[in-house]
């Protein structure tokens, strides 16, 4: 009987010890396991902050940490917000991460395309991310500025998809594809790729009459073309030097589009955007703009017309600027500095 009694005191301490951490909203503790991270979200009903850093060589993130997740102003917001913390750290010192988390972590960086550190995650329980904040901030007061609207924008998605799951056969295909159109492209994608709602769809709408399927094969071509594309120019940079390495660039740009008659219009467009960067990089910004309307004439009802268009009239501007400011007198017995040759690819590759 007195052993019986021990054992209940013990899980009677441990429950109050979850119980306390639980309301304290985890604001003093950082996880380091996504996985029992989501687990912990979903078991709470609330999102989840994923932070991802190089403790001890990334400045940006020192600072984050320091000057801002440390402050009692961010603890109170999280706690208050009842949000789950996990850290996901890439230190170099040896001694902070075994090579088995490290390991693991990076499964999780590459499977949400972070690219920079610091980067902050809204996920959920599904491990859907729902926004990302790159970098850090002046203070605690704009650091959770910025990850209040997007934390608002999080949880209506997430209730959306929730509320999606509880619906029947074509109403719920409906449903969820709608949920899915709403999502910002990374957000989208990551759905797409790591969980099972086209796969539900599909199970509801064997025909595809809500188009999604169709419109994420055309995606999944996207950005197949896109890596191929980027992978051939990372090719040219590692084995073309300077000088030679941007006409190369160009010559390769021109050449898949000449060649490759199933590229996407989006993937053109891309390709003529980044011939455009070519020629601004090395200051022929009267050489950029032919192809800047090119890609604006690919898809003119894209999204990226309007920057495009942005794009080229501040160019335009800056031309114009520099035809009316007088050139700067030349020192005597030097002699003037050539002209630049006159730009002569076209914005087309034929």
């Amino acid at each position: 009987m007195l052993g019986m009694i021990r054992k209940l005191l013990t899980l009677c301490c441990a429950a109050l010890m979850v119980s306390l951490v639980a309301c304290k909203g985890n604001a003093d503790h950082w996880g380091t396991d996504l996985d029992q991270g989501l687990k912990e979200a979903g078991k709470e009903k609330t999102l989840a902050l994923v932070e991802f850093t190089g403790s001890d060589w990334c400045p940006a993130c020192i600072q984050l940490r320091a000057k801002i997740l440390n402050t009692p102003e961010f603890r109170e917001w999280a706690a208050d917000n009842k949000l789950v913390l996990v850290e996901l750290d890439f230190p170099k010192d040896s001694k902070k991460a075994t090579p088995e988390e490290l390991q693991k972590r990076e499964v999780h960086r590459e499977k949400y395309g972070v690219q920079a550190y610091p980067t902050m995650l809204i996920v959920d329980s599904r491990g859907i991310p729902y926004a990302a904040v790159v970098g850090c901030a002046a203070g605690a007061k704009e650091y959770v500025a910025s990850l209040e609207g997007a934390l608002k924008r999080a949880r209506e998605e997430s209730e959306q998809l929730t509320k999606a799951e509880t619906l029947q056969g074509m109403e719920r295909a409906r449903a969820l594809a709608n949920f899915l159109r709403t999502l910002n492209e990374e957000s989208r994608k990551y759905c797409e790729r790591h969980t099972d709602i086209l796969k539900r769809i599909a199970q509801d709408d064997a025909a595809d009459e809500t188009g999604i399927r169709k419109e994420a094969e055309r995606r999944e071509m996207i950005r197949k073309q896109e890596k191929e594309f980027t992978d051939a120019l990372g090719e040219v940079i590692s084995t073309v030097k300077p000088p030679k390495t941007i006409p190369a660039m160009r010559e390769e740009i021109k050449r898949r589009l000449n060649e490759n008659k199933d590229l996407l219009p989006e993937v053109r467009q891309f390709m003529y955007q980044v011939l455009a960067g070519s020629h601004y990089q090395l200051m022929d910004k009267q050489g950029a703009i032919p192809y800047i309307e090119a890609a604006i004439q690919e898809l003119p009802n894209s999204p990226q017309v309007e920057h495009l268009r942005t794009l080229m009239k501040q160019i335009q501007d800056e031309i114009e600027k520099e035809k009316q400011t007088p050139a700067a007198p030349q020192p005597s017995g030097t002699p003037a500095a050539p002209a630049p040759p006159t730009p002569t690819e076209q914005p087309t590759a034929a």
